[in-house]
């Protein structure tokens, strides 16, 4: 049986392009997939949205063929990198990304927020001035860190985070996601989600230990 993609629609154009695709075993429809590209400058990367094959089809390499099939497809549309999110309870998903060349990239956490944090440590405030919004951690009068927060539906996300440099493994991370948290809180969120890279053990280290639990894993490959 020969296992292919079929498009679905029209392309939509934009500043984002994205397509669906019927999986199709023999012409026969026994899932789908849609695949899009990033505007300017992300337009070399394509990200595979979603991907469903019928639980009858399952584990016969339908997805594996359609991964591929959608590889070439952005191949030609001009990237040389794919993404792919999913979900960390979602083991054959891990096991077909693994298989076919992926590496973890980064991943999405979140807290259910429920109480006020502690309040901050004697001697740190936090200044609501930085550019564009976010806010700077100060020790005394010295800037040691900065956050902002973006509205996500009912949540809240951690969108810009950061601490100097010269400061880092002063416990100062901690002291400053308490407060974000206090922040999304107070601004009516019940979650807060943060974005943590694939090579930053220590940030991840810390998110666990505050209560945050992974809910994506990001993906990455090069196109050869």
């Amino acid at each position: 049986m020969t296992t292919t993609l079929r498009p679905a629609g029209p392309d939509r154009t934009g500043p984002e392009s994205s397509r669906g695709y019927d999986i199709c075993v023999n012409g026969r429809r026994v899932g789908g997939l849609e695949i899009e590209t990033g505007p300017p400058p992300g337009h070399r990367t394509g990200t595979i949205l979603s991907l469903f094959v019928e639980p009858a089809e399952r584990h016969r390499g339908r997805a594996t063929v359609a991964v591929l099939a959608a590889e070439e497809v952005l191949r030609s549309w001009g990237c040389d990198v794919i993404r792919m999110s999913v979900a960390p309870t979602a083991r054959a998903a891990t096991r077909l990304v693994l298989a076919v060349g992926y590496a973890p990239a980064g991943r999405v956490l979140e807290k259910i927020l429920a109480v006020p944090p502690p309040a901050l440590p004697e001697g740190l405030t936090v200044r609501p001035e930085r550019p564009q919004g976010g806010y700077d951690l100060l020790d005394g009068d010295t800037a040691v860190g900065w956050y902002k927060l973006m509205a996500d539906g009912e949540s809240m996300r951690l969108v810009t985070v950061g601490i100097g440099e010269p400061w880092r493994g002063r416990g100062y991370g901690r002291a400053l996601i308490r407060h974000a948290e206090g922040s999304a809180l107070a601004a009516g969120a019940r979650r807060l989600l943060l974005s943590v890279p694939a090579d930053d053990d220590a940030a991840l280290r810390l998110a666990s230990a505050l209560g945050y639990r992974t809910t994506l894993v990001h993906w990455r490959k090069t196109l050869l």
